[in-house]
């Protein structure tokens, strides 16, 4: 029970951290609360469809597991930098007052 504890604790921190990071990384945005908490609410259920993926692969055996989670967390790192080009391909458009490579 102490050690499922601790690891909720340690998911839950880190956690924060992430969120704590983007709101300083997004100061000055307009609109970043509102940008920031859709990006909270969206990501709730995409966590817990991972972890559904997740324990849908456990189900089907050990010897399928380390191939089908790998799939899983591919899938989501590919995810991730999707949002992540989409964010920096908007990245210039939204800070007018910092220096582009094109004004150097």
């Amino acid at each position: 029970m102490l050690a499922t504890a601790i690891i909720v604790f340690r998911e839950i921190f880190e956690a924060s951290l992430v969120i704590g990071i983007v709101l300083a990384a997004s100061r000055g945005m307009p609109s970043r609360c509102v940008r920031v908490t859709g990006g909270i609410v969206a990501g709730a259920p995409g966590a817990a469809a991972v972890a559904v993926g997740a324990g849908a692969i456990a189900v089907i055996g050990y010897t399928a597991q380390p191939a089908g989670i790998q799939v899983v967390f591919y899938l989501a790192t590919l995810l991730g930098i999707g949002a992540l080009m989409r964010v920096m391909g908007r990245g210039p458009s939204n800070a007018p007052n910092r220096p582009t490579a094109a004004s150097i």
